[in-house]
């Protein structure tokens, strides 16, 4: 849902999507950067961490290389990118509400999540946890 500006913005903006975003060449160029760093971690996460295990389906083991060594949730941050550099090329109040909507009910299921994990994995995730940041960040030893 996060990908889709058209969702949040006004209906009127919709002859938008089949033009040039309507911001000048310099916010197209970091809009689009943001946007395209943020697809790519996400997909990426999603395909390293495998979709059973994206879904809560296998639990036998906790993954923790990839793009989980820097992020303990590189899914959540992929999207935050994504509607971060979708709001730079298509800016608007409703597109600020939604990534502020979007932060907040991500954070929410990061803290859901995580207390799922420490039932699952228990220590074993709180280590994970001490040595690898929530979000962005470099690893602790």
């Amino acid at each position: 849902v996060v990908f889709f500006p058209c969702l949040y913005n006004p209906s009127s903006w919709m002859l938008v999507w089949f033009g040039d975003p309507p911001v000048g060449l310099p916010l197209r160029i970091v809009g689009g950067t943001v946007t395209g760093v943020g697809i790519l971690i996400a997909v990426t996460a999603i395909t390293g961490l495998g979709v059973g295990k994206t879904m809560g389906q296998d639990t036998a083991t906790m993954r923790t290389s990839g793009l989980y060594r820097f992020s303990r949730n590189p899914q959540i941050v992929g999207g935050a990118l994504t509607a971060v550099g979708c709001a730079v090329l298509w800016p608007s109040w409703y597109a600020l509400g939604w990534v502020a909507l979007y932060s907040i009910v991500g954070h929410v299921m990061v803290l859901t999540e995580e207390e799922h994990l420490r039932n699952v994995y228990g220590e074993e995730y709180t280590t994970y946890c001490q040595r690898t940041p929530r979000y962005v960040g470099i690893p602790r030893a």
